[in-house]
């Protein structure tokens, strides 16, 4: 996994963890969203958390479809360049 990609990863997992309470170290770059069981709440509080990490705006509904924390670390990458 390249420098970037593992810091974004690393970012993310730590909010994931913050916001949904489960343990760093159950989350991987396979886990899926839905088995998180994270409220539109949550998710929100991830987006603005992730938003404050990396000072990109993320559209809320095209990162909630996203299935897999892979897909969000790619979409946070691409957000990232723009």
């Amino acid at each position: 996994m390249p420098g970037a990609r593992r810091e974004t990863f690393a970012a993310l997992r730590s909010c994931v963890s913050r916001v949904s309470g489960r343990a760093s170290s159950d989350i991987s770059e396979c886990t899926r969203f839905d088995e998180l069981g994270m409220t539109l709440l949550q998710t929100s509080q991830l987006v603005a958390s992730l938003e404050d990490r990396f000072g990109i705006e993320i559209p809320y509904m095209k990162f909630r479809r996203k299935q897999t924390i892979a897909d969000a670390v790619d979409y946070v990458m691409e957000l990232m360049e723009e």
